[in-house]
């Protein structure tokens, strides 16, 4: 599953929460036409009550109820392990992406929950 979060006016994520990191990053039309390549939406009408649920709570999951938003999101470190992000600092984490090393360089964004993966 995937969930939509608006960051500001016109500035969304996509993150998943499967594999806990972002899957892509941009404009509400950006974001829908990653969503339709990648076959995570089937129909307009599901985009579109996406949209209505971001546009009121600030992210398009239901997880806790609906129009619940959530105040954290997790992230997967890889070895370095598992992590949680508030998502008032989702946007500037994801400026930090270096497409020389197509890693996030702003780690103090990340608040560990364990111990580092082996």
């Amino acid at each position: 599953m995937s969930e939509i979060i608006k960051l500001e006016e016109d500035a969304y994520v996509l993150w998943s929460n499967i594999a806990d990191g972002p899957l892509a990053w941009g404009t509400l039309d950006e974001i829908k036409s990653e969503l339709l390549e990648a076959a995570l939406i089937q129909f307009e009408e599901d985009f579109e009550r996406r949209i209505t649920r971001v546009n009121e709570t600030g992210t398009s999951s239901v997880m806790g109820g609906p129009y619940t938003p959530n105040t954290e999101l997790m992230f997967s470190g890889g070895i370095d392990g598992q992590f949680t992000i508030k998502i008032e600092n989702v946007k500037a984490f994801l400026e930090s992406y270096d497409e020389d090393t197509a890693d996030f360089t702003a780690s103090e964004y990340l608040i560990p929950t364990g111990e580092p993966n082996e």
